[in-house]
């Protein structure tokens, strides 16, 4: 619904599941050995209910909003449906508009989660952006992301690494462009500063890496 010409409210609902993961339902024997598959596991159930607001009446920002509200119904957690889940939160994103080609961003989620046996725990992500787009120059982004694991996710014993900013820094440059067809160069560093991010000791993030190559348009 568009109340205004720089004001939309949204709102939708949604019912939909989530499969299990492979390694969750067979099991991978070469780490856990042939007794561990649980193939009787059930895709999750969830019905969504959303709302949110876009708006650009801040004068040199974009504001948009979304509240959500899940209920998953046959919610496993990797080994058993282990009953129902509620998951609720919201999700606040802001970017400015370019000035010099320049411009800012962040966002946050908030996400709930309270299991029908009791108890509830709360995870959070933090993104942050700065890019710098001149179609004549090139394209540069600095990202980066925070994650704060709750209980269900890292417990403890997993010893899991959060509250790290984790950052990426890409280049992309348009090459050569005839017609139809054009061609853009990027190059990216992920993990910049070598940052740990893992909910579980077992399966650290990967150190800093390089990425680099061609993209074709046609």
């Amino acid at each position: 619904w568009r109340v205004h010409d720089s004001t939309l409210l949204r709102f939708n609902t949604a019912r939909g599941f989530r499969k299990p993961a492979l390694n969750s339902k067979r099991g991978d024997p070469a780490i856990y050995g042939a007794s561990y598959p649980h193939t009787e596991l059930d895709p999750e159930i969830v019905w969504s209910y959303q709302a949110g607001l876009d708006t650009n009446i801040l004068r040199y920002a974009n504001l948009k909003t979304t509240f959500f509200y899940h209920e998953a119904r046959k919610a496993w957690d990797g080994q058993v449906n282990d009953g129902d889940f509620i998951r609720k939160g919201v999700e606040v994103a802001l970017r400015t508009v370019p000035l010099y080609d320049l411009s800012l961003g962040v966002s946050t989620t908030y996400v709930h989660k309270r299991p029908e046996t009791g108890g509830s725990d709360l995870t959070y992500l933090w993104k942050f952006l700065a890019e710098y787009d001149n179609p004549d120059v090139a394209e540069i982004q600095l990202f980066g992301y925070l994650v704060g694991y709750d209980k269900f996710i890292s417990s403890p014993g997993d010893n899991g690494k959060s509250d790290n900013l984790v950052w990426d820094l890409s280049l992309n440059r348009k090459l050569w462009q005839q017609g139809g067809l054009s061609a853009d160069g990027f190059f990216v560093v992920r993990n910049l500063f070598n940052a740990s991010q893992y909910s579980w000791d077992a399966y650290p993030n990967t150190d800093r890496w390089l990425e680099a190559g061609l993209r074709f348009h046609f």
